[in-house]
């Protein structure tokens, strides 16, 4: 396994209110994305909160097997540790983060989610987003009362419907896959997905076979397209499985 973190505040925002972190240990691996929201620094705060109380509690808990409940409890940490935080000042109020996790253990793939943040599978040449955003938007979409053109332009196009820390409780869809050797998977926050189509990203993909040219490019790209917001990429890559497998890193 290959991976790449890489975070840019973007062409247009004052501060980088996304957040990241890796962890390894030797019968899994976990990645972690955030994409904060609100006023001020609040939305630096909560995606830093939610990624360190989701870390934190899946670190204390590393012996447990049980990887899907572990996430959903992780994820639910993390959602009360924001709301708590969003409690102790006013100008904390009402902030909220998206929050990403995928866990890969030697046969199988966890994704866990809340919001806009998404999670894609990259296999033999194809994209799969396999994370549904909780957005305004993508409900509009499903029901069919939008066309992708129009998402783009919608004036709600940026409203969740659910996130961490809004709510003292948020629920989180959970994804199991089987592992397959050499699918890559990419988590990302919304800089770049806004920015970059799926084909584009796609193409890159298929172009870069080095984890961190291929994030370096995407953030790049983001960028050339306006960069409107932060942009955060981690880019695994796994190949073949072996006995050192889920603590190898490319950093």
């Amino acid at each position: 396994m290959n991976f790449y973190s890489i975070t840019d505040q973007g062409k247009s925002r004052s501060m980088n209110q996304d957040r990241y972190a890796n962890y390894f240990h030797s019968r899994f691996s976990l990645f972690l994305l955030a994409d904060g929201m609100g006023g001020h620094n609040a939305g630096e705060v909560a995606a830093e909160v939610a990624i360190e109380s989701a870390r934190s509690y899946v670190m204390e808990q590393k012996s447990r097997s049980d990887y899907e409940a572990l996430l959903r409890e992780a994820v639910a940490v993390a959602n009360r540790s924001v709301y708590e935080k969003s409690m102790t000042a006013p100008e904390l109020r009402r902030m909220g983060t998206t929050l990403c996790a995928v866990l890969i253990d030697d046969a199988r793939v966890y994704v866990a989610h809340v919001g806009d943040s998404r999670v894609y599978r990259f296999f033999d040449g194809q994209l799969q987003q396999v994370t549904r955003d909780h957005s305004v938007v993508a409900d509009l979409l499903a029901q069919g009362l939008l066309t992708e053109e129009e998402a783009l332009h919608h004036p709600d196009r940026n409203t969740l419907t659910r996130a961490v820390g809004t709510e003292e409780e948020t629920d989180v869809d959970v994804d199991i896959f089987e592992r397959t050797d050499f699918a890559r998977w990419l988590l990302t926050s919304d800089g770049l997905t806004k920015m970059v189509d799926d084909a584009r990203i796609q193409e890159i993909l298929t172009e870069e076979t080095d984890s961190r040219t291929a994030s370096v490019k995407l953030v790049n790209e983001a960028n050339a397209n306006g960069g409107l917001d932060n942009i955060t990429v981690t880019l695994v890559d796994l190949g073949e499985l072996n006995g050192n497998d889920p603590a190898e890193q490319s950093l």
